[in-house]
């Protein structure tokens, strides 16, 4: 077993309502949560976008290896419409990232663990701290905590109140 750490994200349609079913299936594909952040507005990071992003950090028990994570993620994401145009950023309705998966290190073709650009995105990294702030990047060797604060992004992150 090992903690898989995902984020969500998403800047078109019912957000809140994709979020919910998101974690209904990743919960089929993975196992259970056994964490998971507030849910935060965030505005969009690589682009110019009209609608701000909801981001929340889950975090799943699971026997699962990283590349099957990968592809069933992959169909995750294709229901909710999400088509992915090359390196590009642009709005989805539904992006899903693997942050970490426990302490592994993986670098392949299709998928980096951890997630190369997570130390740079104050939307990813603010929830990890609320959740995991000791948590040490297996690459980095510096905790979430740590990589937050030393983090150069401007962008605005905020909790979202309900």
């Amino acid at each position: 077993m090992h903690e898989i750490i995902i984020l969500l994200g998403s800047n078109a349609g019912n957000r809140l309502h994709i979020f919910d079913q998101t974690k209904t299936f990743l919960e089929r594909l993975l196992g259970p949560v056994i964490n998971s952040s507030a849910i935060y507005e965030t505005e969009p990071w690589g682009f110019d976008a009209d609608e701000t992003f909801l981001n929340q950090v889950v975090i799943f028990h699971s026997e699962i290896k990283p590349l099957e994570v990968l592809t069933g993620i992959l169909e995750i994401e294709n229901r909710f419409g999400r088509q992915r145009h090359g390196n590009t950023y642009e709005p989805r309705t539904l992006d899903i990232d693997i942050l970490f998966v426990g302490n592994t290190t993986l670098k392949s073709k299709m998928l980096t663990i951890p997630h190369p650009k997570l130390q740079m995105r104050k939307f990813t990294l603010v929830p990890l701290a609320e959740i995991i702030p000791e948590f040490i990047h297996p690459v980095l060797k510096k905790s979430v905590g740590q990589l937050l604060s030393e983090c150069a992004d401007t962008g605005w992150v905020k909790k979202l109140e309900f």
